[in-house]
């Protein structure tokens, strides 16, 4: 008999039956919850919760209430200050006034002496012991000395070892030209011919070359210095003069 077989019966019993039919749901429902789960079936799973937060809209805030205003003073209260007011000082005529005191004579103050200027205290002279220390402790100078006579030099002037005369220019010969040449010799330490100048020419070209070129062949005696060599200077004449 099926639940739609119940109801339609139910609804003919009337009252008594609506009884009934709630009875027998009931047993029916007991019955199914009693019996055993086949092995093979799978509980269903368990319905899932989702809470949702929602924020409550602030309460307004009530206005705070304004303080009651201090009640007027009573009428009394006012009569009682007025009362207690103090009357007013009579006025005193300008006649009765008291007459105003005479100033007195201020006396002028002595003028102050100006002020003596305090002696200066005179530098304590210094000690005959000091000034001597001070003295004594400056560095002494000592005087320049004065350079004595040198000592003196003995000096030797070159000479000739050997004067060979110059070979006279055959040209100058055939043209009977005479003539002195003055020469200007640096002769060495060893004697020999470092320059040659021409100190004054004969007035003729081929006598002062002549003389040149034979000079720069001459061996000397060097000069000596406290018997020492040493270079020095010489002036030597070189005549041209033609034989009969």
């Amino acid at each position: 008999m099926t639940e739609r077989t119940f109801s339609r019966l139910a609804r003919g019993l009337g009252p008594l039956g609506v009884v009934g039919s709630l009875l027998l749901h009931a047993a029916v429902l007991a019955a199914v919850l009693r019996a055993p789960l086949p092995r093979d079936a799978v509980p269903p799973p368990a319905p899932r919760v989702t809470v949702a937060l929602v924020a409550l809209a602030p309460s307004p805030v009530e206005p705070a209430p304004q303080a009651d205003s201090p009640p007027s003073p009573a009428p009394a209260a006012t009569q009682e200050a007025a009362q207690a007011t103090p009357d007013p000082l009579p006025v005193v005529p300008p006649s009765a006034a008291l007459p105003a005191p005479k100033p007195r004579p201020v006396k002028s103050a002595p003028r102050s002496a100006p002020p003596v200027p305090a002696p200066v205290a005179a530098a304590p002279a210094m000690a005959p012991g000091a000034s001597t220390e001070i003295a004594a402790a400056a560095p002494v100078i000592p005087e320049p000395s004065i350079p004595g006579p040198p000592a003196p030099v003995h000096l030797t002037a070159p000479t000739f070892r050997h004067r060979p005369a110059p070979a006279y220019p055959a040209q100058a010969q055939r043209d009977e030209i005479e003539g002195t040449v003055r020469l200007k010799l640096l002769i060495g330490a060893d004697g020999r011919v470092a320059e040659v100048s021409l100190l004054r020419s004969s007035g003729h070209r081929l006598l002062d070359q002549t003389a040149l070129s034979a000079a720069r062949a001459w061996v000397l005696e060097p000069a000596h210095e406290n018997g020492t060599p040493t270079p020095a200077w010489a002036e030597v004449e070189v005549p041209f003069r033609l034989t009969d």
